[in-house]
């Protein structure tokens, strides 16, 4: 459960994307740009595919155990009750752990889980869609600090989202883009596990978002995420006005239905 962010086995063709190495207490699922690790009871080196060993785990009740023990040619047994499963897969496994020579980690920020989700929510809904360039910058949300306060930005070219919060660490100011696909996943293991905070590191290669229990490394997208400030200028420039919010959702349902991603508005 705590890896499946990271699971792309129906659309990547790499074996770190449909495998789970084992190595020295800690597994590691590696997507596109995406890895999550977390530590584990198992031992040794190996490997386990992902796809089948996540549908035994759905057999098994919670409060059962499994054991997994590896085997020789790439891949590991499984036995549960009276069951015995061999699991063999590829053993060629490349994984975006640690990072080039001088490749220094550099700590962002840090959030309660529930801030950082409602964040992400509040504008992941205005990034770009499947329309636009997969390269694109605009899928990706970009997480900002300065001045003590946090700013999560996204948009798509024809519409920008905001939120703000505040922090009372000592932090440099600092930007990153993330990958909004995979915040979308993270986003869910978050809520569903109740945690309490994150923390939010980077290097020049990687994004980094570690929960209590679990580390998930993006690959920072190769694109400069747009200068936002260009289109909603700064704070203290934006005017607003209170609205009823029965009435504007009313409005915003009686034009939705001439409205569409695919037609851009």
């Amino acid at each position: 459960r705590k890896l499946s962010p990271a699971f792309a086995g129906r659309d990547c063709d790499s074996p770190s994307g449909r495998n789970i190495k084992v190595k020295d207490g800690t597994a590691t699922l590696s997507g596109k740009g995406f890895t999550a690790s977390t530590e584990t009871t198992l031992q040794g080196e190996f490997y386990i595919p992902y796809e089948p060993m996540s549908r035994i785990a759905a057999l098994c009740r919670s409060e059962d155990s499994l054991k997994v023990l590896p085997k020789k040619v790439g891949g590991c047994e499984v036995r549960y009750q009276k069951w015995r499963w061999l699991l063999v897969c590829e053993t060629s496994w490349k994984d975006m752990n640690g990072g080039a020579k001088g490749d220094k980690e550099h700590a962002l920020l840090r959030l309660p889980s529930d801030e950082f989700v409602r964040g992400l929510k509040a504008v992941t809904f205005a990034k770009a869609n499947s329309s636009h360039p997969l390269n694109s910058p605009l899928h990706n949300v970009l997480l900002e600090v300065k001045d003590g306060k946090v700013f999560f930005v996204s948009t798509d070219g024809r519409r920008a989202a905001l939120f703000t919060t505040e922090i009372d660490q000592a932090v440099d100011d600092a930007e990153i883009p993330l990958n909004g696909k995979m915040l979308d996943r993270l986003v869910t293991v978050i809520a569903r596990d109740e945690l309490t905070s994150v923390q939010v590191c980077y290097t020049d290669r990687l994004a980094i978002v570690e929960l209590p229990d679990c580390t998930y490394k993006f690959a920072r997208p190769s694109s400069d995420f747009v200068n936002w400030r260009n289109v909603l200028g700064e704070e203290d420039e934006v005017q607003g006005a209170s609205v009823n919010c029965g009435e504007l959702k009313w409005a915003l349902n009686s034009v939705s239905v001439c409205v569409s991603d695919s037609t851009l508005g």
